[in-house]
């Protein structure tokens, strides 16, 4: 074992833990030798019912009202309009199922160990406790479903196990099975408002149902159930069998077809309920039919299929620190820290997001703890959701990137019926936030103190789809391009087609529009709405052009091509930046974390080709400071990284591993799991930082050849690493030169 998370005390915080997953279901562990704490999370667990938000109506005539505010500089009467005309409800949030506690004794204990093996997806731990000796080893498998989790002792033993949730449950229990059925909140008010009932089960209108099922292997003498608690006596050993599922999960189908709460389809007499237990007690039981090494074999064999396919080293150094709390404390093994953060990477990608998962990963992954998580621990689209899937082909992971696209196209279908009723035109678009139920509208409608910087964000269907570009230009899949691309790309671009209009000058606009998150000055005041931010016609720009390289000959394209030249291009302020507005406005805050001007420079590649645009965006760079959150700096090292400055970038991810302690702000790190902060935990900052790794890795194949290395890395080896053109290449260098690349067509 050479890649490993490993520390000598519990997880203190719930970000301490070693995540585990497979795509669905979410276990965080704290693996206490006297009791532990396993947050249960389950990838289709969100709140919300089956009441339809019904969208505010913009209209032509409304909309063409906050544009002649933004043509006469009434930035406040734009923003005024935009949150009356266009904002509306917040998303519902991703929350955990529930929790497991298993007690183990009491006192002190010694010997304390865990490990997670990131080459096997196992997480072990052992101890002595008041003289016993204690081994923990679980997993969370794909093809059986299962979280396995099996404990031995040196001595008989007694364990009481514990189910506690905080949503409406129903408990039974029966020969060593133990299942739950349960609703989800109807309804969780955005966590920035103020609320006296924040969460709310409605019973007329309720929340999603759910259902879980433990399976119990021991060789105790007795088992005693209560009220939802198991106290196991005279045990040597005990292994746990559990599985959920909820409704998404029961319907995990491409399109929006939803359940009714009495009927799961149209040839079943089965209530939801009823089926959800019957799913989970199926998956227990054929686990249980397999025993746990036959578990473990099956789930150790799906990973490494996946796992294996990539290697990275730097400077001979291959293995993880033997322990990562004194490591982040004490930075005197770097090298190590960046192959660990590299392997781990991946291993949350293989972890949160499978070729079977519903969804996609949210901003936590698939891990998350709180009943009212920050920003819902929903889909930001403004950059995280697509920066979580940024490196899902350079990785060699292109199963993972399925949910993405799944749930793109479900987002297509809900924005195109948004589109029609907001602004009464063709295609579909999005506001920068979404849900479970594929939310497109945009938020930041329910207080008056929502910023209009949270609200529009113009970009995001062009960008999601400009990705499944990206992703495409790895794999060269007809099927993906001709089946989910282009249908999705071709209503985005009748979207565009329709909302843009033509300035003073007849260059095409976006607005009302905004920079994401970030905000102008104006008459000694702050604003955000705008005619023509510089990444929204970007993003329009480059979807544009994939669309006359992909695209069908058809009347479309032609239409396409005759635009396209129309678009506001790039603006150089005379400083020398890239403009993020469309004039020269002075940003609120010059170093904000988001870097939305330079789209095109990453992950865009517009910029690549223009020498000023590049010597501008780096100016640009420089500017926005070396700080911020974990997402931003991951976003800032794939920047410098494909400039070619692999030193600066360098310089950015050794920041990442900055141990955070803080629960709330805008310095990056990592908790004492390698998990990213932002804080709070943000799992886009470890993808976003897996894509700058793999970006410094695949500039050295360009002109800039070793230059794009950074000089500490003095030698190296990557293998199994995807490059566009659906080829596979290994890089090997050494004092300064590269000395081995092998390219495989595949």
């Amino acid at each position: 074992m050479n890649l490993f998370l490993r520390s000598e005390t519990k997880a203190q915080r719930f970000e301490d833990c070693y995540p585990q997953g497979n795509g669905i279901i979410g276990i965080m562990d704290n693996c206490g030798a006297i009791s532990n704490s396993i947050v249960l999370n389950d990838e289709g667990m969100w709140s919300g019912n089956k009441t339809t938000k019904t969208p505010k109506k913009c209209g032509k005539e409304g909309l063409e009202e906050i544009r002649d505010a933004l043509n006469k500089k009434d930035f406040s009467r734009a923003e005024e309009l935009v949150k009356e005309k266009i904002s509306g409800r917040e998303c519902e949030s991703y929350i955990p199922v529930g929790e497991l506690t298993i007690d183990k004794g009491w006192g002190s204990y010694r010997k304390y160990e865990r490990v997670l093996d990131l080459e096997t997806s196992v997480l072990s731990s052992s101890y002595v406790l008041a003289d016993k000796e204690y081994k923990e080893e679980s997993f969370v498998s794909n093809p059986s479903n299962v979280f396995v989790k099996k404990i031995t002792c040196s001595q008989k033993s007694l364990f009481r196990i514990r189910f506690l949730s905080t949503h409406p449950t129903t408990i039974q229990y029966k020969e060593k099975l133990l299942t739950v059925i349960g609703r989800a909140p109807s309804h969780i008010v955005y966590y920035g408002l103020p609320s006296k009932k924040p969460i709310q089960y409605d019973k007329d209108e309720p929340g999603q149902a759910f259902a879980l099922a433990i399976r119990i292997d021991t060789d105790a003498s007795q088992i005693y159930h209560s009220s939802g608690t198991l106290r196991i006596a005279d045990a040597t050993y005990m292994t746990i069998y559990y599985s959920s599922m909820t409704e998404i999960g029961l319907s995990n189908t491409e399109s929006l077809k939803t359940l009714t709460n009495n009927i799961v389809n149209a040839t079943s007499n089965k209530s939801i309920e009823t089926e959800l237990i019957d799913r989970v007690s199926k998956n227990v039981d054929m686990a249980y039919e397999k025993g746990y090494l036959g578990c473990l074999k099956e789930h150790i064999d799906d990973y490494t299929r996946l796992f294996s396919r990539t290697s990275f080293q730097i400077n001979q150094v291959t293995k993880s620190p033997s322990n990562l709390n004194f490591a982040l404390k004490k930075r005197d093994q770097d090298d190590s820290l960046i192959v660990t953060l590299y392997a781990f990477s991946r291993y949350l990608l293989i972890s949160s997001s499978r070729e079977n998962s519903a969804l996609p990963a949210n901003l936590q992954g698939i891990w998350s703890r709180a009943r009212r998580p920050m920003w819902s621990s929903g889909y930001t689209m403004n950059i995280n959701l697509q920066m979580n899937y940024w490196p899902v082909m350079s990785a060699n992971l292109s199963e993972c990137a399925l949910p993405f696209f799944k749930f793109v196209k479900n987002l297509m279908y809900s924005g195109m019926k948004n589109s029609k009723e907001i602004f009464e035109m063709n295609g579909f678009f999005l506001g920068h936030n979404s849900d479970s139920s594929f939310h497109s509208s945009p938020v930041g409608g329910e207080t008056k103190y929502s910023s209009a910087s949270y609200s529009l964000s113009m970009a995001t269907s062009g960008w999601l789809v400009n990705q499944m570009f990206d992703i495409y230009s790895f794999s060269k899949d007809q099927e993906l391009l001709e089946q989910s691309i282009l249908p999705v790309a071709e209503q985005a671009i009748l979207f565009y087609l329709d909302y843009l209009y033509e300035n003073e000058k007849g260059e095409l606009c976006s607005g009302p529009d905004i920079s994401p998150e970030n905000s102008y000055l104006f008459n000694g005041n702050k604003y955000s709405i705008d005619e023509a931010p510089a990444m929204t016609l970007a993003v329009i720009r480059e979807l544009f052009e994939n669309y006359l390289e992909y695209g069908k000959d058809n009347n479309l394209l032609k239409i396409v091509k005759e635009t396209r030249g129309k678009i506001q291009g790039y603006r150089v302020c005379e400083d020398g930046r890239i403009a993020e507005w469309s004039s020269d406005l002075k940003e609120a805050d010059i170093n904000h974390r988001h870097l939305s001007h330079l789209y095109g420079l990453y992950p865009g590649k517009e910029i690549l080709e223009n020498g000023d645009l590049k010597r501008a965006s780096l100016k640009t760079l420089e500017a926005r400071g070396d700080g911020g959150t974990g997402w931003s700096l991951a976003w800032k090292i794939c920047l410098y990284a494909r400039l070619g400055l692999g030193d600066k970038a360098n310089e950015l991810l050794k920041k990442q591993f900055r141990p955070t302690y803080a629960k709330r702000g805008q310095r990056g790190g990592s908790y004492f799991s390698l998990l990213s902060a932002h804080p709070p935990f943000q799992i886009d900052g470890n993808f976003g930082t897996l894509a700058g790794i793999n970006e410094i890795l695949l500039q050295a194949l360009s002109e800039k050849g070793i230059n794009a290395i950074p000089s500490d890395w003095k030698s190296g080896k990557v293998t199994g690493l995807r490059t566009r053109e659906n080829k596979h290449v290994d890089i090997e260098w050494r004092d300064g030169e590269i000395i081995n690349t092998k390219i495989k067509n595949l």
